[in-house]
């Protein structure tokens, strides 16, 4: 979601559609399980610093119609969502979205995007966009696509309170507390930010020790 664009510069709405999606029920029925839930952080599994508390999914029906309230929208709206089918999964994942979401009376349209030019005529253009990420460290995973003004700030999300959060994580000498502000960081996108990140992709790799010179496959 674009965060700087109308209808998600509203807070209470973008909470809203962030509050829609059952997370594992949408990873179960794209990956048939074979992912990890994530509370909208693209910080990897494993990575010391993600957020890894997301209980039952995230889902809060209710919760979402009274955003939608507290919006200015108490019988909903409608919003297109821009897919593509370069990516395997976005479509099912947008239709999956789609159901949800209308559960809180958000009607979400459907629009497939030509796989040629997405990313340079729909992607960062468009208000609300599929999109993915391959695995990251805390670091790079959240100033690459969310400090303010970055060239893949897709969201457009530029508070300057989260950009102090990075900076001090950076330069602090102490687990403990660069864990804190690195968790800060992400609970503050999984609330007010424009990405909502359901799930990571499990990546299942077989070896055995009599086979050799296989190269190493890399996603």
């Amino acid at each position: 979601m674009r965060t700087d664009m109308k209808p998600f510069n509203n807070l209470a709405l973008r909470q809203a559609m962030h509050m829609v999606v059952d997370r594992q029920a949408m990873m179960d029925l794209v990956l048939q399980g074979a992912g990890t839930v994530s509370c909208d952080t693209n910080v990897m599994p494993g990575d010391p610093y993600q957020m890894t508390d997301c209980p039952d999914g995230g889902q809060d029906i209710e919760g979402a119609k009274k955003k939608l309230v507290e919006a200015g929208y108490p019988n909903g709206f409608e919003i297109s969502l821009y897919t593509s089918d370069m990516v395997a999964e976005w479509n099912q994942m947008a239709e999956i979205y789609q159901q949800q979401a209308a559960l809180a009376g958000i009607k979400v349209k459907i629009e497939t995007a030509p796989a040629a030019g997405f990313y340079t005529d729909t992607w960062m253009v468009k208000p609300f966009v599929m999109t993915n990420w391959n695995e990251r460290a805390a670091e790079q995973a959240l100033n690459e696509p969310y400090r303010s003004g970055g060239s893949w700030n897709e969201s457009y999300w530029n508070v300057p309170a989260f950009d102090a959060l990075l900076d001090q994580a950076a330069g602090e000498p102490s687990f403990d507390a660069r864990l804190k502000d690195y968790l800060d960081a992400q609970q503050m996108l999984h609330e007010e930010g424009g990405t909502i990140v359901p799930f990571f992709v499990n990546v299942i790799r077989v070896q055995k020790t009599c086979v050799h010179n296989i190269p190493e496959m890399g996603l």
